[in-house]
């Protein structure tokens, strides 16, 4: 299994933390955001990395070179990353996804570990992994319905849906 991190945005909802750094190098604790995924990852026994970078992409690049520990990393560039949105970024990952299992995650999120673990051991094919509505929140969001089955709709801060 493979990993394939999305960090092509600009992290514009982020502010001024994002103004003169890319959304993924934002420092939490001193240390930048998408090497706390990379070391989940790596925790998890996750040994090929694919970062899809734009925003700042040589930034990251250079911060987090070839390699973590046993992980290769290799990069794919989305050069239209104001234009576009993360369905696209995977789209140019397209030629990796192909070749093996892979686990798709933003690169700015905290996670616990454990749930990269029951990804890896489970024997469904396709499994998303999505955190609780959140009001202020802006994005899209996955809604259960009453069948049983999901639907996704896009939400702006004080929206009253998921609640």
């Amino acid at each position: 299994m493979q990993a394939i991190i999305l960090a092509a945005g600009k992290g514009s909802r982020m502010g001024e933390l994002t103004n003169d750094r890319a959304k993924p190098l934002v420092l939490i604790n001193g240390t930048p955001l998408i090497e706390t995924v990379i070391r989940n990852l790596y925790l998890m026994g996750i040994r090929h990395t694919i970062i899809a970078i734009g925003y700042m992409g040589d930034d990251v690049r250079n911060v987090l070179g070839i390699s973590y520990e046993e992980m290769k990393i290799e990069y794919v560039v989305n050069e239209q990353y104001e234009s576009t949105n993360n369905i696209y970024t995977i789209w140019k990952c397209k030629s990796f996804l192909e070749k093996d299992d892979s686990l798709i995650i933003e690169g700015d999120l905290f996670f616990d570990p454990i749930i990269v673990e029951k990804i890896i051991k489970s024997d469904k094919d396709n499994i998303i992994v999505v955190s609780e509505f959140i009001r202020w929140m802006n994005g899209s969001t996955i809604i259960e319905r009453m069948d049983g089955l999901f639907e996704f709709c896009k939400t702006k801060a004080g929206d009253k849906t998921g609640s």
